[in-house]
């Protein structure tokens, strides 16, 4: 942690824009470690350096590292073995949602606070861990008569209907609410969640509709969010938005009849179709958005989601789920030679290349769809899987440190030539 840290204070001094996103580095890091950090001594000091980046006092580094926290309770077996945060982290997050309640320009990060509370919450209620404490912080946000936590309250009620951790299924709980918003018209075909989805898109509307009123003068600006920081934001978010679809959530569902009566404001702002009509025209914002899109690899993303179908354990149980003889068949030859190889002494290196060769090919990396299966390439990936071994077998195969001893270095061009 502290290498990581000097390298992002090393690189603020090179690197001038968007520094929030250095100073966040380190506690990004350690949120990501938590899953498989068993030590209780090695999990209080990656906590420590949470808690650190909570108390900051610029609202994006906070919003960063929840958003973060939320993504690494990643749904696997060492998610339920070892995951969890100390006392001091959940003091920073009880922290965030009574300043929140107080100023309803927080609600976003009070939101984010509440997607990791429930998500961690059903990891400890997978393995039956104790749940005080996390009840306890969800409990106040229930019992909080604030209008602008209703929306918070609707999220509790809506996890809790359609969510329940399985270390074995990675769409078993939502990603953080970024990654779902991106890949929402993938995730609603897959999982009941259409109504979870739905109402984390109220939620990022209403803050496009409150940095609206900050920016006309309608709402007071403040030190949590000035001016300046709204007219940065609204072309970003308007974006995202029209890029990702998102107005198709609220038009599909009646999302907004259960929401407070003093929201009136927000309420006319989508039915009256000014909503849809600045994410079609940017010329109806009072900021031009022409310049502000989401590129074409960030709009093929979310055809990703959820990506922790990526990680390893995710990919073995989309393998594990295949009906057809070829993916069990494939399965049983990935484990059968993994243990072969591991057997015999062959050199981590060799088994690492051998594994990536035939992984390419058989969730069809090379066709550029990454989240589609071939069966012909399954099937190709086998033959494959038979010749690598049989050269194996004979100290013919080339694994990645052969490779490398016998191609030398990459010769990259310097910056001056």
């Amino acid at each position: 942690m502290a290498d990581l840290r000097n390298a992002a204070q090393a690189e603020e001094r090179v690197y001038k824009q968007d520094r929030h996103r250095l100073d966040a580095l380190p506690a990004v890091a350690a949120a990501h470690l938590l899953r498989t950090t068993p030590l209780e001594d090695d999990r209080d000091a990656l906590c420590s350096e949470i808690v650190n980046s909570l108390r900051n006092p610029d609202r994006e580094v906070r919003e960063i590292i929840l958003q973060n926290l939320t993504t690494a309770i990643c749904p696997t077996p060492d998610t339920e073995t070892c995951f969890a945060v100390n006392q001091p982290v959940l003091a920073a997050i009880r922290n965030i949602l009574q300043e929140a309640e107080a100023n309803e320009r927080l609600l976003t990060p009070a939101a984010q606070c509440v997607e990791f509370l429930l998500n961690a919450g059903a990891v400890l209620r997978a393995r039956h861990s104790d749940m005080g404490p996390y009840d306890q912080i969800l409990g106040v946000v229930m019992d909080s008569q604030a209008p602008h936590f209703w929306y918070l309250r609707r999220l509790i009620e809506l996890h809790k209907a359609t969510f329940t951790f399985h270390a074995n299924k990675f769409d078993s709980i939502p990603p953080q609410s970024s990654e779902a918003l991106m890949g929402w018209s993938t995730l609603v075909t897959v999982s009941p969640m259409r109504d979870y989805l739905s109402h984390l898109a109220l939620i990022r509307v209403r803050l496009l509709h409150m940095l609206l009123a900050i920016k006309e003068g309608s709402m007071r600006a403040d030190e949590v969010v000035t001016t300046n920081q709204a007219e940065r934001a609204i072309p970003k978010l308007t974006a995202f938005y029209r890029d990702f679809h998102i107005g198709e959530l609220l038009a599909t569902t009646k999302v907004l009849d259960k929401s407070p009566t003093s929201d009136k404001a927000f309420k006319t702002f989508i039915r009256s179709g000014r909503f849809g009509e600045a994410i079609k025209d940017s010329d109806q914002l009072p900021l031009s958005t022409q310049n502000a899109q989401a590129s074409s690899d960030e709009v093929r993303l979310g055809e990703c989601v959820p990506f922790a179908q990526y990680c390893d354990h995710g990919l073995l149980q989309r393998m594990g789920e295949g009906n057809s003889e070829v993916h069990r068949r494939w399965l049983y030859k990935v484990i059968v030679n993994g243990i072969r190889s591991a057997a015999v002494g062959v050199p981590v290196a060799t088994l690492v290349g051998y594994l990536c060769d035939f992984v390419e090919r058989a969730f069809c990396l090379r066709e550029g769809q990454p989240h589609q299966l071939s069966e012909k390439a399954l099937t190709e990936a086998i033959d494959k899987i038979e010749r690598v071994e049989q050269a194996v077998k004979a100290g013919e195969y080339k694994g990645v440190e052969e490779q490398q001893r016998e191609l030398g270095d990459v010769p990259f061009p310097t910056p001056d030539k």
